[in-house]
């Protein structure tokens, strides 16, 4: 169901769940019929808007001459061609081509740098401002490079490929759980912040969100030459597309100028005092033509012709803590209250279970523009509260309070932080004070566990003690599963009761991670962070020497999900989708740059990388018509068995199999397995559970003698519907017995004819013909059960560090199944503390997660 504003002035919505699967956008020409059911209301609204894409353009590489110009420029960007390398090419191209090639105009670099140049006029590009900043009695001018950002976000909004895509007003979600409707939360748009900007605004207003991203960066290898660029967004796109690298994504909107550091003023408060009076009215100039807009509106005729009243305000600032202290103005972890979203007292950090009051720019904003006030006074009151007395450059815009608008970015705060500087840092510590045989069995139980797709794996941890936040994640993920047969309750109650604040963080980093969250996963998220503050604290209590848990990182889990209730879920406002596009200005200032003066040669490239997006999206819709229009006519369908020929052959349902090998008969699978029992008797239990499971009623009893031939599949792909988000993910799954080296049999999650849950290890997939000729998919699994807490004697271990036990059945009991009947792929890893006990990992995703959650509490 979907609620909208109140003063959208649209009606409640109820729609099937798959209107609220989220989807991967694309730039093609949309229909009404191809929107998602919960955005079509947006439309209808006005007829018009149903036709938001008109018929693409005839000629959609203009400005350049022929497609084929395009083309070229377009790989010369990529590969970072100089202007020799440019010349060099086309004229091996016209003399290829005798001096004449067809739909091709470019003769020479300057022809492409002509070309280049009209086509950066489709775009708002940067433009150079200078600034003043007197420190000391001394005036220092600086550089500002931005695009004029109302300009910009108009050539998006004006995109008719963009526009179908819009949410122009802020709404309410809820699904039916059989019960009652339970509310959810996902995009920027579903949360309380753009409800709340839009309760603000006059009727008919609509909230345009943007998300704010700035953050220096090392242009070199050796980090001497550094850049500061300002990255943004529209929060009304979805997260697809936001997030994507095509039209619509995040986009370098500005260049700040960086204070050099000096030794002679480093560390002075003053010197620091100035670097954020440059940073503020740097962003200022950035900000100032969206300022008389945020406050007064903008009226603007949409593609379809349909008018909206528009609202721009900085919906969400994404950043790390330091550069969040610079945005907000506090005065960072030496302040009195070093948070720049709460008046937390500096000793108080540790406790997330504490409310302070939130800070609001109002507060300071009366002081620092209090006429009344002397510099003395007013530095005396916002020291009080950590702030600078310094005008914020945000203040300009209307319903845009950095302090409202800052998130807590997962990434610093948790993988890069609580993780990697505190928990793991203090593991690390104690194993190494256990002894080199601990550090060894910690390393090898490491680099014995399985791999899983998008996982690092790792051969060795204990000397891992700098790396990329990622791969600090991954590490998080099987510390546990590797460690505690080592630190146990015994032997180190210390290295124990920290794998239980360990397990505790990860229950609450995977709740902050949720791709889409409902209320009852921010009750055991908010559950979860209180369970992991209390553990620290019973930690520090019985180690009060071993560690200061007191710093802004491990505050700021009290923020974690206000602002997944107020902005959407993490992923919307995580740096790593920022940082991503760092490279392209390290990739222009390399090889695109004299390395003097970069800024500008930098930017001409990101610009042009953004005409070149427009243009090749474009062109792609473009092409698409064509081929719409062939079909219509009939070109393309002399192909009799092309549709047959889409579907692969071995598609079972949502199940794929590949990696087929030859054919082989049953007797001779038989006598190479025979010494393992997993195989006994396997052609006779082929033909009881064929007849008995997969035999069509009507159909003659099947019976597979030793020459019958199957066809073995070591690659499994099953599809399956996450629990949440609802939509398809996929799992790679081996089951051969060498893969890169070593033996691979993943596991699956089976439901039986039962409807019970089954976990079992891949020991063999194939498939082989059943009644009528038939051929389907089978797979032999090592079935796992639960053992019954009497039954295990770890249930204490299991149960304080969230491991989920399963033991193998005897290994003749494996059976056979229906690979039609595995849910989705599962990684086992052994618990090194009783043979043929596994632990099922919970931790490889989301829904994983929450699955096993369901699964275990039955």
């Amino acid at each position: 169901m979907t609620v909208y504003h109140p003063r959208s002035g649209l009606l409640t919505r109820v729609d099937h769940k798959a209107a609220y699967i989220p989807r991967a956008e694309n730039m093609r020409q949309t229909t009404d019929s191809d929107r998602p059911c919960h955005d079509t209301q947006d439309s209808t609204s006005n007829p018009g808007a149903q036709r938001e894409t008109s018929t693409s353009d005839p000629l959609p590489w203009k400005p350049f001459v022929e497609l084929l110009d395009f083309d070229f420029a377009d790989v010369a960007q990529d590969a970072h061609l100089n202007q020799d390398q440019v010349d060099r090419l086309l004229t091996i191209i016209h003399k290829a081509a005798g001096g004449k090639p067809q739909g091709f105009t470019l003769r020479n670099h300057r022809d492409l740098r002509a070309a280049w140049d009209k086509a950066s006029q489709l775009q708002s590009s940067f433009l150079k401002h200078e600034i003043g900043v007197r420190y000391k009695k001394t005036d220092y001018m600086y550089e500002v490079h931005a695009r004029p950002i109302w300009n910009w976000v108009l050539d998006q909004l004006s995109d008719p490929k963009l526009s179908p895509h819009m949410h122009w007003d802020s709404r309410r979600l809820y699904c039916y759980d059989g019960k009652s409707w339970v509310s959810f939360i996902n995009e920027p748009f579903t949360a309380s912040r753009a409800w709340n900007v839009q309760s603000k605004l006059p009727p008919g207003g609509k909230p345009l969100g943007l998300i704010v991203y700035a953050d220096k960066t090392k242009l070199s290898s050796f980090g001497t030459a550094k850049g500061y660029p300002v990255m943004m967004c529209i929060s009304n796109l979805p997260q697809t597309i936001r997030n994507g690298n095509g039209v619509g994504s995040i986009r370098i909107v500005g260049w700040l100028p960086i204070v050099p550091e000096e030794a002679e003023h480093n560390g002075k408060t003053t010197f620091t005092n100035f670097k954020r009076v440059v940073w503020h009215e740097s962003f200022r100039v950035l900000l100032e033509t969206l300022a008389p807009v945020s406050q007064l509106g903008w009226m603007f005729q949409s593609p379809s012709g349909q008018q909206y009243h528009l609202f721009p305000f900085v919906h969400i600032l994404s950043a790390d803590y330091e550069e969040q202290c610079v945005m907000s103005l506090i005065r960072g972890f030496g302040g009195h209250h070093p948070c720049p979203v709460c008046l937390v007292p500096a000793d108080g950090l540790t406790h997330v279970h504490i409310s302070h009051t939130r800070r609001v720019a109002q507060t300071a904003q009366k002081i620092v523009w209090n006429k009344r006030l002397n510099l003395g006074q007013k530095d005396t009151l916002l020291k009080e509260m950590g702030l600078r007395n310094i005008e914020s450059g945000f203040w300009i815009l209307a319903n845009s309070d950095p302090h409202e608008a800052i998130a807590i970015d997962r990434m610093h705060v948790n993988e890069g932080g609580n993780f990697s500087d505190h928990l793991w840092a203090r593991i690390q510590e104690i194993l190494e004070d256990f002894g080199r045989e601990a550090m060894a069995q910690v390393d090898a139980q490491m680099a014995s566990l399985p791999r899983w797709r998008n996982i690092n794996h790792f051969n060795a941890v204990m000397k891992v003690h700098f790396t990329d936040a990622g791969k600090y994640r991954d590490i998080s993920k099987f510390v546990i599963f590797s460690a505690h047969n080592v630190l146990t309750e015994s032997k180190h109650p210390e290295g124990y009761l920290l794998l239980r604040c360990l397990r505790a963080y990860l229950e609450h980093d995977m709740y902050f991670g949720l791709e889409q969250h409902t209320e009852h996963t921010l009750r055991g998220g908010r559950a979860w962070l209180l369970r992991f503050s209390d553990l620290i604290a019973k930690y520090s209590q019985q180690y009060p020497d071993a560690k200061n848990w007191n710093y802004p990182k491990f505050h700021a889990g009290a923020h974690t999900y206000y602002d997944i209730e107020d902005k959407g879920v993490s992923a919307t406002y995580c740096t790593k989708s920022f940082e991503g596009h760092h490279s392209e200005a390290k990739d222009s200032y390399q090889l695109d740059s004299n390395k003097k003066d970069v800024a500008p040669q930098i930017l001409r490239v990101v610009h042009q990388s953004l005409v070149r997006d427009i243009i090749r999206a474009n062109i792609d819709l473009w092409l698409a018509h064509q081929r719409a229009l062939a079909e219509e006519r009939g070109d393309n369908l002399d192909n009799d068995n092309e549709s047959d020929s889409s579907t692969p052959r071995y598609q079972f349902g949502h199940i794929y199999l590949g990696s087929r090998q030859a054919p082989c008969r049953l007797g001779t699978i038989e006598q190479r397995s025979s010494i393992d029992s997993a195989f006994r008797n396997f052609a006779a239990r082929l033909t009881g559970f064929v007849n008995l499971e997969l035999r069509s009623d009507g159909t003659p009893l099947v019976e597979y003698g030793p020459d019958i031939e199957i066809i073995e599949c070591r690659f499994i792909k099953p599809t399956y519907e996450s629990v949440v988000t609802w939509a398809l993910s996929t799992d790679f799954l081996r089951c051969a017995p060498m893969f890169y080296g070593q033996p691979r049999y993943d596991a699956v999650i089976v439901r039986t004819q039962a409807r019970d849950i089954l976990f079992g290890q891949l020991v063999f997939s194939f498939v082989c013909r059943v009644g009528n000729g038939d051929v389907e998919p089978i797979a032999l699994i090592w079935p796992m059960d639960k053992p019954p807490e009497s039954q295990n004697l770890q249930a204490r271990k299991d149960r304080h560090l969230g491991l989920h036990r399963l033991r193998a059945r005897p290994r003749g009991q494996c059976r056979l199944v229906s690979l039609r009947s595995v849910i989705r792929g599962a990684m086992l890893v052994d618990t090194y503390d009783t043979a043929g006990d596994f632990f099922v990992v919970d931790l490889i995703d989301s829904d994983m997660f929450i699955r096993l959650k369901e699964v275990f509490s039955r």
